[in-house]
């Protein structure tokens, strides 16, 4: 409860984030609860009944009365107030209905306040979120940028955006009356008897009558209420035990019953972003400098939670552009647009070499899947009245890539076998390429045509659908558009067949946009399309363009690509191997260089051309030529005479008849020698000693 993470978008409670502890043996100051070391807990004991119903005709009514205190103090630079529980299961739910119902809310409600938690001031971190800290603080020790970086999004998935360090605990029971929007509440009179009969029927469902006999609602109230009435429900929160209603519903003591309190559950919490717990004095173990790199980090992952889920629009039902999954309100309902030509995209990739190498880079086919071609013009260009304008141009990095090379070396030893050493070459390259995107926009200069210009389809990413259309592809005969990483934007120039099903559109832009132009038109609403490389890359359609009821699910992090954090390597590098053993390790750059200058002093470079500039060698067969030069021996002796404890690996000894260890070659040599020599030995005297006179013949 309070000591907890807590998803702030969500309303979903996380793991532990402060340490809880049961050491003191404390109870609640009315001695009912058995508490914990770092709370204190103050008896509140108020019950409220509504004995008239509270009334909201629109849903933002609803939401910002009933929203929870730590949704309405989200405490970050970016604008997350409004967006916070934006994606929890209650939220979701009644703005359904309140839509596709197109009603009004009678909101009536029984509530029990019991206890205020508040957590002690300087409680500490839990292990389990400490230990994940010190994982983050391990990773930028290393100089692993990525890997932290990952780390504090999984943090934020794991114990949420904020801290629990406060709880109002108890029970309400509530009932919620849908009433049709169309009723006729013109007469205040009519809307508070409405309001009576929607509070008499909660207490008439309970049997409180000594309670409900205090309302007066007469026939006409009841007969429009239950006539406008297009969906009721009871909600609970803590309270009675379900086996005791259900025992006593079939007596006499229902009302007894439900007044009863059996559970207590959190009606309101408070607390502050999970960053601000990151300080000095909870990780007493590390650097200050580290303390304030993790905490920024944490903020960062927190913020890009908020802003992925952020959807822009027109939130004012009345409107004529209302936005139904809009969560953040951009001004745009009252706004007038005019019509935008587009001319498509296109997109470049380019490998780049490793630091300081004169050979061409080898990563060219790390290329392919990510260019993409203006569909007009059939190249890297736009169309005629139309001029390219940079998006973005981002340096991306892929996962490592291994090449390995193994040979075995074998010479005769001994007298019937050979002695082989297998020695190994791992590669490990970390291809980067730049990628540069471009948007065709419009000519100021020139009147375009009727007719020509991209129509706008929507957009999708890996895994996830099209918004507009509500799966992962494009509509009609709309033509798939490489973008980014893995961003796919439908566009088409078939005008007959895919009018009907263009969204109307005006373009892109991103974080490396100027200021003056990083927003969208009047009339547009801005949306995030991808990021790429930390950059956020924003669409502008009209905010009626999301016409369907369906809401969004939170995206939750990790955004990065995990398979590009598992190097533990800062840079390419070279490990060689003699018999599984690991002998050395080079940088790729310095091998490179390398080979670059044994070329410069060789006799067959061509025309004394020095390699200032890059040779028609890539970079890979430049390796291949190194390995092929290395002298695995000199590295070996170097590597033995660095330890004298180290042993050079085991020969094999390689037969017809199979391999043997050299222990067992020399024992078994050495026996059979020794067994010669006996019986040489005894024949030499046998055949020296001499014969007994008696005995000769």
């Amino acid at each position: 409860m309070v000591g907890g993470g807590f998803d702030n978008l969500r309303n979903v409670p996380m793991a532990a984030v402060l340490n809880t502890t049961f050491l003191q043996c404390r109870t609640s100051p009315d001695r009912l609860y058995l508490i914990s070391d770092q709370v204190e807990v103050t008896p509140v004991k108020r019950s409220q009944l509504d004995r008239s119903a509270n009334f909201y005709e629109h849903f933002e009514d609803y939401f910002k009365s009933k929203a929870e205190s730590i949704n309405l103090e989200a405490g970050l630079s970016y604008q997350s107030v409004g967006i916070s529980g934006s994606f929890s299961t209650q939220h979701q739910e009644m703005k359904n209905k309140f839509f596709k119902e197109k009603s009004s809310l009678l909101h009536t409600s029984l509530s029990y306040h019991a206890y205020t938690v508040i957590s002690q001031p300087g409680t500490g971190l839990h292990p389990t979120f400490k230990a994940r800290l010190f994982a983050i603080n391990d990773a930028i020790s290393k100089n692993l940028t990525r890997m932290a970086h990952y780390l504090a999004q999984i943090t934020i998935t794991d114990f949420g955006t904020h801290v629990i360090t406060q709880a109002d605990v108890g029970a309400t029971i509530s009932q919620e009356d849908f009433v049709d929007l169309k009723a006729n509440f013109s007469q205040t009179s009519s809307l508070n008897e409405l309001k009576a009969a929607a509070s008499a029927s909660f207490l008439n469902i309970f049997k409180l009558a000594s309670i409900s006999a205090g309302i007066t609602v007469n026939q006409t109230a009841k007969e429009q209420f239950s006539s406008s009435l297009r969906h009721s429900q009871i909600r609970t929160q803590g309270g009675p035990d379900v086996n005791r209603l259900l025992s006593a519903a079939s007596g006499n003591n229902f009302s007894q019953a439900t007044l009863l309190v059996d559970d207590l559950v959190s009606l309101d919490r408070s607390g502050v972003p999970l960053f601000t717990v990151i300080i000095g004095e909870n990780l007493v173990e590390l650097p200050q400098s580290n303390v304030q790199q993790i905490r920024y980090l944490i903020k960062n992952a927190t913020e890009e939670y908020y802003l992925r889920n952020t959807r822009r629009g027109c939130m004012d039902p009345s409107a004529e552009n209302f936005d139904f999954q809009a969560n953040f309100n951009d001004g745009s309902c009252d706004q007038q647009y005019n019509n935008y030509t587009f001319g498509g995209i296109f997109q470049t990739c380019e490998a780049l070499q490793v630091a300081n190498s004169p050979f061409r880079p080898s990563a060219g086919e790390r290329c392919n899947g990510l260019t993409q071609v203006n569909g007009a013009t059939g190249s890297f260009s736009c169309p005629e009245n139309y001029e390219p304008v940079n998006l973005f141009e981002v340096v991306h990095q892929f996962p490592d890539r291994h090449e390995l090379y193994c040979t075995k070396n074998c010479r005769d030893c001994w007298v019937f076998g050979t002695c082989c050493k297998n020695s190994c070459i791992d590669i490990i390259h970390q291809d980067r390429v730049v990628l540069k995107a471009y948007l065709c926009n419009a000519t100021t200069a020139e009147q375009i045509p009727a007719g020509q210009g991209y129509l706008f389809g929507g957009l999708y990413a890996k895994d996830q659908t099209n918004p507009f259309t509500g799966s992962p592809g494009c509509p009609g005969h709309f033509q798939s558009n490489h973008f980014g990483l893995d961003l796919t934007v439908c566009l088409s120039r078939d005008y007959q067949l895919d009018k009907r099903n263009s969204i109307k559109f005006s373009g892109f832009f991103s974080c490396q946009t100027p200021s003056v132009l990083a927003r969208c038109p009047k009339g547009y609403s801005q949306h995030l399309a991808t990021v790429v490389e930390n950059c956020e890359v924003y669409y502008c359609v009209r905010p009626e363009a999301f016409t369907n009821y369906n809401m969004p699910k939170a995206v939750r992090p990790p955004y990065d690509d995990t398979s590009a954090l598992i190097s533990s390597e800062t840079g390419s590098v070279i490990y060689i191997y003699l018999d599984n053993k690991r002998l050395s390790k080079f940088p790729v750059r310095d091998a490179l260089l390398e080979i670059a200058s044994m070329e410069k002093s060789s006799s067959y470079m061509r025309d004394s051309v020095l390699m200032s500039q890059p040779t028609s060698m890539t970079e890979e067969e430049a390796l291949h030529e190194w390995a092929n030069n290395l002298n695995i021996s000199a590295i070996a002796k170097e590597a033995l005479s660095v330890s004298t404890t180290s042993r050079s690996p085991e020969y094999e000894y390689s037969s017809k008849h199979g391999t043997l260890p050299i222990v067992a070659l020399v024992i078994g040599g050495s026996v059979a020698l020794i067994t010669a020599i006996l019986i040489a030995v005894i024949l030499i005297r046998k055949r020296n000693t001499p014969v007994p006179y008696g005995e000769m013949s």
